[in-house]
């Protein structure tokens, strides 16, 4: 474990005692030394952080001390006890919901969100996923399926098709194609 002073939020920045942490595919290639703007040996991965605002720095909100967020860091750094965040940058974490649960969503579920958004999909509308059976793909079925969409999607083996069909309701046209 590697020491650090505790860090402090400046302006429009809060302080947060970490929960859990997403960890994504970013963080997989930030640690293999892939990942295009990870700062390189000895930084800390981490992206997505769930945890309670312990303090404010000038100019935020103190209202904002001891709730429960998701935080979307601008940099790395989320494997940490303490991290400092951007305060536009948290999202309200969910009552009912453990850190875990929270973190597991994190940035998948708002690209998969985000995509079915732009794209304007509502019930009725026939949706293909392609990649279905990553992180991105199975929020997006299941988003999708909420919305009473008739979702196709595109997998790359029986087993994963088969898992997404235990997440809940698949249209009877659902088609698992292996690539």
């Amino acid at each position: 474990m590697v020491q650090a002073p505790e860090p402090v939020p400046g302006p429009g920045q809060v302080l947060i005692d970490v929960d859990a942490v997403g960890v994504g595919y970013v963080d997989l290639m930030s640690r293999r030394g892939e990942y295009f703007n990870f700062p390189g040996a000895g930084a800390t991965p981490g992206i997505e952080v769930v945890g309670r605002v312990a303090t404010t720095g000038p100019g935020t909100p103190e209202t904002l001390v001891g709730q429960r967020f998701l935080a979307l860091l601008t940099t790395f750094g989320g494997y940490a006890e303490k991290v400092v965040a951007n305060a536009d940058r948290l999202l309200l974490a969910p009552d009912g919901l453990s850190g875990d649960d929270v973190a597991a969503l994190g940035l998948n579920a708002l690209v998969a969100e985000s995509a079915l958004h732009r794209a304007e999909v509502t019930a009725g509308d026939r949706v293909l996923i392609l990649g279905a059976g990553g992180g991105i793909g199975v929020l997006a079925t299941q988003i999708a399926h909420a919305r009473q969409a008739e979702v196709t999607v595109v997998t790359s083996s029986a087993d994963r098709g088969d898992r997404l069909r235990a997440l809940g309701p698949v249209s009877k046209s659902a088609e698992v194609t292996s690539i």
